[in-house]
């Protein structure tokens, strides 16, 4: 069991293989196939696997495909809006269009199809993690601009700080005297 976020390949290989799962053909579960594309994951991450990610999701389903669904990549989160769908025309196909998509796609043999190699793909979807390309310049410039209006303020607290110490004499001098009843 792995009680981290992310995990070696080498960990995750292991408990995998201790699962002595074996496909309905007899064929061992983890390919070398399918274990390369495990240490190109970690590759990608400094050689670790993050458990959460779209890539390791991705893994576990060709390793285990009626266990675990494909996790699809989502192109723009709009899609999914109910006013997407409603601004779109008809979503009717008409009879030749259905026939011709049915003929493009006409029934190959499994054997002659590398699953892994077609259907792979290499978008990684980190949950809570903002993705590199949503850094925009602005952002960028806007979030240095609000730095550097800050540094002042900071400045001047830790100047009001420093001088309320020196008046009570604990910074560059002795504390003040206290009067005791004990002094002559």
């Amino acid at each position: 069991m792995v009680k981290a976020p992310s995990a070696s390949p080498e960990i995750l290989l292991g408990i995998v293989g201790n699962l002595s799962l074996v496909h309905s053909d007899g064929e061992q579960v983890v390919s070398s196939e399918l274990e390369a594309r495990l240490y190109s994951i970690a590759a990608l991450h400094a050689g670790m696997v993050p458990l959460h990610g779209r890539l390791f999701a991705q893994w576990m389903h060709f390793a285990f495909p009626l266990e675990c669904p494909y996790p699809h990549v989502l192109q723009d989160s709009r899609s999914l809006s109910p006013a997407s769908w409603n601004s779109r025309g008809s979503y009717i196909s008409t009879e030749e269009q259905r026939q011709q998509f049915n003929e493009e796609r006409a029934v190959i043999a499994d054997e002659d199809i590398n699953t892994l190699a077609v259907h792979w793909t290499d978008d990684e979807v980190m949950p809570l993690q903002e993705p590199y390309e949503a850094w925009s310049f602005r952002g960028a410039v806007a979030r240095g601009a609000v730095q550097l209006m800050m540094l002042p303020l900071l400045l001047e607290i830790a100047a009001a700080v420093l001088a309320a110490l020196r008046r009570s004499g604990y910074i560059y001098g002795q504390p003040a005297k206290e009067l005791s009843c004990w002094t002559a």
